[in-house]
């Protein structure tokens, strides 16, 4: 690109100059307590996002998830513990021929904290030793910033890209559920138009370019209650989930050899993405001297890019069946939920070489592209075909949902200048 290095000089240029500024916001945006559950200030931080965007000259719209699609979505899901509305934030920065878009996302939620652990206010937003601490400085109000700020050095200098970008601020990514993503593709502001995605819900020291799927999969054992007296007179429905779940871990043991042609982050011996089944909660038994006639277990399914939900049902449902078939006096009830697919971009796709090599010339150090052993809702926004990469502002040791969460400021300057970059490489500069 002609004259790319002048553009980014000058854009790098009043990074460096806001920083300060840029650091006071992502300070601001932790001392709202967006923690999910219960997620009942996402009006206030979408209203301060929006504010800012506007202020600075860049169009930004407020949309509210309507509460009975909320609550009806989230019940589908098992989701029932949040209060408040759902307000999501879309900003748009046009292009001279609008074409091609770039989507960015973030999410506003963040998990809870116990103040009583930390030593800082976790919802204060404290600068210390070249850091900010506090709940979701990593995770990722952190990245919400870089978002914002990288969008508004092109408004202020005046720098007039090709191409649109679309910044989306979305809710209850760590709640799951009927999230602001799904909202927006529901509503069509997230659609096949759009030529890529940046997620920033990630770190600074790899690019991830695939996710794991989920499914949570709710299986009821029914059997027949009885007096405890005479209890050989019941059907013990815990008992029998008790020797379903045995064979679930066997069915567990054999996906957790499985292994994707992606790579990971080495996580102990396990170098490429891998699957599982885990049984993970177990509901049961009326009073101490009533033979259960019901037990629900949930389990917890991930599956990597090369499985699908249907077979990986399907292997959970052979073993039911053939567990009832051996056992006619229980029936088994199976119904799944939650679920987040699994998903997977060509490392050899352009979008992953252009971010590789943008983050190469900010960080001086060349970042690989590899799958993460997590799930979140930036999937369905793959499962639509846009390519989609996540890059954000957390390292390792910054704690993400743990105790004294922080992030380092030159991160947060180091993000910020990424994804200028990526905009000015695949959007491309107009002509002025």
């Amino acid at each position: 690109m002609e004259n790319y290095g002048g553009i980014v000089e000058k854009l790098d240029e009043w990074v460096e100059e806001h920083i300060n500024d840029l650091v006071d916001f992502v300070c601001k945006l932790i001392r709202v307590d967006t923690s999910v559950p219960p997620g009942k200030n996402y009006d206030k931080i979408a209203e301060m996002i929006a504010d800012k965007l506007n202020e600075v000259g860049i169009k930004a719209e407020l949309h509210e998830i309507p509460e009975k699609l909320l609550m009806e979505k989230m019940k589908e899901d098992g989701i029932t513990d949040i209060s408040g509305p759902r307000t999501n934030v879309v900003a748009y920065l046009e292009g001279k021929e609008r074409k091609p878009k770039v989507l960015t996302n973030g999410h506003t939620d963040v998990v809870p904290a116990r103040p009583d652990k930390w030593s800082v206010d976790p919802f204060k937003g404290v600068v210390k030793n070249g850091r900010i601490y506090g709940r979701g400085s990593s995770d990722m109000k952190g990245s919400l910033g870089a978002m914002i700020y990288s969008m508004w050095a092109f408004k202020d200098l005046n720098i007039k890209l090709n191409g649109d970008i679309v910044a989306t601020f979305t809710t209850d990514e760590e709640l799951g559920g009927y999230t602001g993503i799904r909202y927006f593709i529901d509503k069509g502001i997230i659609n096949k138009d759009m030529d890529y995605c940046i997620s920033t819900d990630g770190t600074i020291e790899e690019i991830n370019i695939a996710d794991l799927g989920d499914v949570e999969v709710v299986i009821t054992v029914w059997g027949k209650p009885y007096h405890s007296g005479t209890g050989w007179r019941g059907v013990n429905a815990i008992e029998h989930a008790a020797s379903l779940i045995n064979r679930l871990v066997e069915l567990g043991k054999k996906i957790g050899e499985r292994r994707s042609k992606i790579p990971i982050k080495p996580i102990d011996d396990v170098k490429y993405m891998r699957p599982g089944l885990y049984v993970n909660v177990i509901e049961g038994g009326l009073k101490p001297n009533i033979i259960p006639y019901k037990c629900t277990i949930i389990v917890d399914r991930r599956m990597i890019p090369e499985e699908n939900l249907e077979d990986s049902l399907e292997e959970i449902r052979k073993v039911i069946n053939k567990y009832v078939k051996e056992h006619p006096e229980v029936s088994i009830d199976m119904h799944h939920r939650a679920y987040y697919p699994p998903g997977a971009l060509d490392p050899d796709h352009p979008l992953v070489k252009i971010v590789k090599e943008v983050t190469k010339e900010v960080l001086g150090e060349e970042l690989l592209a590899v799958g993460g052993q997590g799930s979140t809702d930036v999937a369905f926004i793959g499962a639509l075909g846009i390519p989609t990469v996540c890059i954000g502002v957390g390292r390792e040791e910054s704690n993400a949902h743990g105790v004294d969460e922080n992030i380092r400021i030159e991160d947060l300057k180091a993000l910020t200048k990424i994804l200028i970059r990526c905009y000015v490489r695949l959007l491309g500069v107009a002509d002025t």
